[in-house]
């Protein structure tokens, strides 16, 4: 009986992480992609308003990291076998990477285009900026000639 449950629970974890994690690949390629064009687009043609989108850069890591699972449960579906030690190294190393990725890429992303928005003339704007957990949108908007506007800065 104990056997059954067990053989029970693992299929049904599989039938989820087979629906759950594809899902979680595609909306975070998806999202992440369609943000950081918007804040590529908007600096190119020089938007009033400028969105810094952290969220953008800690669905990289997602990315990687799921496509990992993808990885795993494909080879696991389709081969009807585990992966070779060998793979699973492989696999471990990238997703260390993509915690890696998720650890230093949203603060040094979100510095590096917070330098580049107040270089073009914006100024960041914390009425319109918003915060909750680690998840950030930094909104920056142009600068108008003869305003006075006391500077703030967004704290990393």
């Amino acid at each position: 009986m104990h056997a059954i449950k067990k053989t029970i629970l693992q299929s049904t974890a599989k039938l989820l992480a087979i629906i759950i994690v594809p899902v979680i690949f595609a909306s975070s390629l998806i999202w992440s992609t369609a943000t950081w064009y918007e804040l590529e687009s908007s600096l190119n043609i020089s938007s009033e308003k400028i969105t810094i989108n952290l969220g953008t850069f800690y669905c990289a890591s997602l990315i990687i990291i799921s496509g990992c699972g993808i990885y795993m449960l494909a080879y696991e579906l389709f081969k009807k076998q585990s992966l070779p030690k060998k793979q699973m190294q492989t696999v471990i190393y990238i997703l260390m990477i993509g915690v890696a990725i998720l650890v230093f890429l949203p603060r040094y992303a979100g510095r590096y285009y917070i330098s580049k928005v107040e270089q073009e003339g914006y100024s960041f704007n914390q009425e319109k900026s918003f915060q909750w957990l680690f998840y950030r949108k930094l909104v920056f908007t142009r600068i108008q000639p003869g305003l006075d506007i006391q500077k703030s800065e967004p704290k990393n």
